[in-house]
């Protein structure tokens, strides 16, 4: 597995692992102590800072209609996230937040994880450009040393913090098989991610991450009988028309105008 690696990629492989071992790190620390709202919001940046990132350090140019779409896309984000739960729910829980926060967070910590979590959309799409400058290598290799470095780093994080494992003798059989679950799905996440950048720029598929949100929506609405507002709909309805509206100039620009032109 080590020799499959050419000597000029180790040092990307080296940084894509790193930052996707410490990305983690900073959203559970910013999820700790700011509201997930803010949270969510911040993190949907990624796919513009992956847009940026591909324009200086891959010359991955956009088109201006696909630089239209990540940020109208944003803004439908935004519209969906900002627009639940319904204004009863949402007055509860502001209630809930301004309490925690006045008792448990501070203002240096309130900080502290504000510039965490910026800086988490940015190490993110670095990611994204690292696995688009790995492309030459195996499906399974970046996602064999993620895991690996994963598992040895957080095992370290909880005997040097004295943490301990006693967590491990609370799980019952449905959380092992959710944590069994978790697994498999993160590693055909990670997989599947580093295949599509085998085959298309990080910058034009940065704007897949933007449907994440709709899917935990309707995760959301499936299993946990929540349900729409008029303002997460409209904010659906803008993210499907601005892709719909690209994802019918790429239908005319790649098989209609080639058509023309055989």
């Amino acid at each position: 597995m080590i020799d499959s690696v050419k000597p000029h990629l180790r040092g990307v492989l080296l940084y894509r692992t790193l930052q996707g071992n410490f990305t983690l790190l900073l959203l559970y620390h910013a999820v700790k102590y700011l509201p997930l709202v803010q949270v969510a919001l911040i993190i949907n940046l990624m796919p513009l800072f992956t847009a940026i990132m591909g324009y200086y350090y891959l010359n991955e140019r956009l088109k201006i209609l696909e630089i239209i779409v990540l940020i109208v896309s944003f803004i439908g984000v935004a519209v969906l996230i900002v627009g639940g739960p319904n204004e009863k729910e949402k007055s509860e829980l502001e209630q809930t937040d301004s309490s925690s926060s006045a008792i448990n967070v501070s203002f240096l910590e309130y900080v502290i994880a504000s510039l965490l979590l910026i800086l988490n959309p940015i190490f993110n799409a670095s990611g994204s450009i690292a696995l688009r400058q790995l492309k030459g290598l195996h499906d399974y290799t970046t996602s064999a040393y993620m895991g690996i470095s994963m598992t040895i780093l957080y095992a370290l994080i909880i005997w040097i913090f004295g943490m301990g494992f006693d967590f491990v003798s609370k799980f019952d059989q449905q959380a092992w098989y959710i944590v069994l679950a978790m697994g498999i799905i993160a590693v055909f996440q990670q997989t599947f991610r580093f295949k599509a950048l085998q085959y298309d720029t990080a910058s034009r598929l940065a704007v897949v991450n933007y449907f994440q949100t709709i899917i935990l929506f309707l995760f959301d609405v499936v299993f946990l009988d929540q349900s729409f507002n008029m303002t997460q709909i409209i904010g659906i309805i803008i993210i499907f028309t601005v892709n719909s509206i690209k994802w019918g100039d790429s239908f005319y620009t790649y098989i209609i105008k080639k058509k023309k032109n055989a």
